[in-house]
């Protein structure tokens, strides 16, 4: 493996090896990374088919989640028109057969302005179960039910949650290929062995429910995380347009198939209602939950940032925009100490983005390699408070990252750390 050769200060090494933290290191699996859009999906697909369907009732039982752990656990909201939060949950299952929950996400649905936004939350926090057991998110199916990791979530959250929805990628390949596939203009080729061995070239095509799976799951774009969220819109269109054709779901059996794919409280009003809100809707706005991971052993745990959690909940309940607009034009470039550190073990990363920052004005002291090559994220890591609206600069002018707070996981020589990830787009 061929990585930047510049030599990194023993002392700063040292401390990093103490308080390093993989901010956003959340290794999720190709079921973690696809199951917030399949849910979507799969309750849009639901909805449409069986609104016209004499069978309401027997595909609104087969999809009825019966575990009285959960229905204790949810909150009804006051009316059909008040905005509730659904849960979704991926529950996977290992070759022992325990469940854990490969992914967690929580639905904002506001019927009055026709608007979907959702959180995405990670599943290694660890949490207190029945008040005694400490976990992670993800074990509580296994060590208790899914009741209580309802309860945990909305007690992390500090958001009661109205409905609870569960699925895998499973039901996402079959839902693709029941419709016989989806329609999609391909921008960017994909060819991402990480994710899978398809390789999918440019140009308008029909995708199968595995080619779908990795179009969506794939990293390997320029701008992986804004690409990846249209891609994920374009998705969602196109499936809802196979549906509501004539080449769509119409029949009893298909109906039954996809029913099948979710469980869930929601009953076929419910689900109805979902479907109408995305229809007028613009999209679905996402977000990561924010907070850092530290690792410990084999083992990475992630911590929520308190106050930035509590910024983006009041943003997220109050039905605002999901991201802040930060006015960075005040910011002193050439007053900032900037190190560079290469997160992703591919050859000349860190030397390109300290020859981007210092073309653009920045101070960069040093550039190097971070201690390992996990960084799927590139992470612009600022010291200070102060120095926040300067990280924000720094990520504008790379054209790719995220800033986070050192806090108490990182130890810094430096006004701002920049760590590059595999999202890095080479130059050339």
């Amino acid at each position: 493996m061929h990585v930047d050769t510049h030599s990194v200060d023993g002392k700063q090494s040292a401390r990093r090896r103490q308080t390093r933290a993989e901010d956003v290191m959340r290794k999720r699996s190709r079921k973690g990374i696809i199951l917030g859009i399949v849910v979507v999906i799969a309750i849009i697909a639901i909805a449409f088919t069986i609104g016209s369907c004499v069978y309401r009732g027997s595909l609104s039982s087969n999809m009825s989640i019966e575990d009285s752990s959960v229905s204790g656990q949810l909150v009804a909201p006051a009316s059909n028109q008040d905005v509730s939060y659904t849960l979704v949950a991926g529950i996977a299952h290992s070759n022992t057969q325990s469940e854990t929950a490969s992914y967690l996400s929580l639905v904002r649905v506001d019927p009055g302005n026709n608007k979907l936004s959702l959180v995405n939350i990670p599943n290694n926090i660890q949490v207190n179960v029945n008040d005694s057991t400490q976990c992670m998110l993800r074990d509580i199916p296994h060590v208790s039910d899914e009741g209580a990791l309802v309860h945990a979530v909305a007690s992390l959250t500090g958001i009661d949650v109205n409905h609870y929805v569960r699925i895998d990628d499973e039901g996402f390949v079959s839902l693709v290929d029941s419709l016989g596939g989806i329609d999609v203009n391909v921008a960017q080729a994909v060819d991402d062995p990480r994710v899978s061995h398809y390789v999918i070239d440019v140009g308008e095509q029909t995708l199968n429910g595995e080619q779908a799976l990795t179009y969506v799951s794939a990293r390997n774009y320029t701008n992986p995380q804004t690409t990846r969220a249209s891609i994920q819109n374009q998705v969602l269109t196109a499936l809802v347009d196979k549906m509501t054709s004539q080449g769509g779901l119409s029949s009893i059996a298909s109906a039954d198939q996809l029913s099948s794919l979710i469980q869930t409280d929601m009953n076929y009003d419910a689900l109805s209602r979902f479907a109408s809100i995305y229809a007028n809707a613009q999209g679905i706005e996402t977000v990561d939950m924010p907070g850092s991971s530290s690792v410990s052993g084999d083992q990475t745990y992630f911590y929520v940032n308190s106050s930035s959690w509590n910024a983006l909940k009041d943003r997220f309940t109050n039905g605002q925009g999901l991201t802040e607009e930060v006015d960075t034009s005040g910011v002193d470039k050439s007053a900032l100490t900037v190190v560079v550190l290469n997160g992703s073990g591919i050859d000349g990363f860190a030397s390109e983005a300290s020859a981007k920052l210092t073309a653009a004005g920045y101070n960069v002291t040093e550039t190097g390699n971070a201690e390992q090559y996990v960084y799927d994220e590139t992470l612009v890591i600022y010291r200070e408070e102060s120095d926040a609206t300067a990280a924000e600069a720094v990520v504008a002018d790379l054209g790719i990252g995220r800033a986070v707070s050192a806090s108490v996981y990182y130890s810094l020589n430096s006004n701002i750390q920049v760590v590059v990830g595999k999202d890095w787009t080479p130059s050339g």
